[in-house]
């Protein structure tokens, strides 16, 4: 992709799990600052979609409130986050975004970004990446 193939400026997503059940106001607070600054930009809360997947699963929901659970959860976990990530950087493709920002509020989402931005990477390879 070229320079002037962009869509928008600035893609936002919030990285799971947090343990909430509502929107996270950081991300909506950097969105509205960049356009503010006059910047085109798109949000899209994945700790909330992914909580959305998993909400009608009561045994697997303590993950987003833990930091680990059992073997016998774990593959199940595994598989609906690999849906939720490959539904996740389909978004952000088809928005082709210059800047992609992924915000992070704790050591334990580091456990779907090292799943997500390998992925992402190979996927959107003209976009730039943003952690924090």
């Amino acid at each position: 992709m070229r320079e002037g193939e962009f869509l928008i400026d600035l893609f936002i997503g919030a990285i799971p799990p947090v343990g909430v059940t509502a929107p996270l106001p950081g991300p909506a607070l950097v969105c509205a600052a960049a356009k503010k600054a006059g910047l085109s930009t798109k949000q899209f809360d994945f700790n909330l979609d992914f909580f959305h997947r998993i909400k009608h699963r009561s045994e697997l929901i303590e993950w987003m409130n833990i930091d680990s659970f059992g073997e016998d959860r774990s593959c199940d976990m595994e598989t609906l986050l690999d849906d939720a990530i490959e539904s996740w950087i389909q978004s952000i493709v088809k928005a082709r975004p210059r800047w992609v920002g992924l915000s992070i509020f704790s050591l334990r989402c580091f456990t779907v970004l090292d799943r997500l931005l390998p992925r992402l990477r190979k996927a959107y390879p003209s976009g730039r990446i943003v952690i924090g």
